[in-house]
């Protein structure tokens, strides 16, 4: 189906089942039109399928179901350049090469609300992937699982979003699972979120590269051989309030950590607990590289390994002191 302006699709059933390069559910291309209660499957594509794919447009898109399977790329929703406003959508995307729930690209603006996300199958899957676009995310549901490569719940590059009420289950994969990668100046403000990753070599509730995260009001559990909370990786900032961050490993367990330089955190009202089999846990780490890294604390409990006490690493308080090694409390 191709959208048009002034139009509107309702209580459909749709299904494309390829045999080309590409299949497309829903097509829109410089179209402003309302798509509401639609059943959209599409599979069969060799390269991409992708359930509606909006370049240039602003549909008004709510209750939609949509399964997308297979190819090179499958992908729920694909926004290019693009504002639409999307409500109560439910995606299920599996076994394509690389997954997407949904993906927003080119100074995209869309409005996601109240949607679910499944995505699963493939060798790199992603619930949603922003790049140079802008955004608002509440009320989603991402759960993303796979056994090979990694998962990942959201992934930004270059992008700015607003997130409140998200819940991510990150599982399964072989390398490396990320409950939010940020990269190339990314800068995403959360709040209210809570994030469970699991399952691969390494795992990260919050993984930024030259990017600087706020975070407030947010849950993450983590588990798995290389396990961590939040990790600042060159030339990033997180500015936390609010959190509480278990980590579990069996072989190496960080709170909070950081490698490379001029690195940047602050923490506050926050509470850390770590434990792994091997007493290498790290409440916060911080490993200073070629340029200024500093990590300022209040108000903050840090629970450390189970075996053994707590463990900083290069730390200052609220007041500029710099911290012992073992601390448990910084009022």
């Amino acid at each position: 189906v191709q959208g048009a302006n002034n139009t509107g699709i309702r209580g459909l059933s749709i299904e494309n089942q390829g045999n080309n390069a590409v299949a497309f559910g829903i097509y829109n291309s410089s179209s402003s039109l309302r798509i509401s209660d639609i059943n959209i499957e599409v599979s069969g594509g060799s390269g991409t399928n992708t359930g509606v794919y909006n370049v240039d447009s602003s549909p008004l898109m709510s209750d939609l179901r949509i399964i997308a399977k297979g190819g090179t790329y499958a992908s729920g929703i694909d926004n290019s350049n693009s504002s639409p406003s999307m409500h109560g959508i439910h995606v299920s995307v599996s076994e394509g090469s690389f997954s997407y729930g949904t993906r927003n690209y080119l100074g995209s603006k869309p409005e996601m609300a109240n949607m679910q996300s499944h995505v699963s199958g493939g060798s790199t899957n992603i619930g949603v992937h922003s790049a140079y676009s802008f955004p608002r995310m509440s009320g989603l549901d991402i759960t993303v699982f796979g056994n090979n490569n990694g998962n990942t719940g959201i992934y930004l590059t270059a992008s700015a979003p607003e997130l409140s009420d998200v819940d991510i289950e990150v599982t399964g994969g072989s390398t490396r699972n990320y409950g939010i990668n940020t990269t190339n100046g990314s800068s995403p403000r959360i709040f209210d979120l809570r994030a469970s990753v699991s399952g691969a070599d390494s795992n990260f509730g919050v993984y930024n590269t030259t990017s600087s995260a706020t975070i407030t009001d947010a849950t993450f559990t983590v588990s798995g051989d290389n396990s961590g909370g939040i990790y600042n990786n060159v030339s990033s900032s997180s500015f936390l309030s609010a959190l509480s961050i278990e980590v579990t490993a069996t072989t190496r367990a960080s709170g909070i950590g950081n490698n490379g330089s001029s690195a940047f955190f602050h923490i506050r009202n926050s509470y850390i607990s770590v434990s792994d089999a091997s007493l290498s846990s790290l409440s916060i780490n911080t490993n200073v590289g070629s340029g200024a890294t500093e990590t300022y604390i209040f108000h903050t409990v840090l629970d450390g390994s189970t075996l053994g006490d707590p463990v900083c690493s290069n730390v200052i308080d609220g007041i500029g002191t710099v911290l012992d090694a073992v601390c448990k409390y910084f009022p």
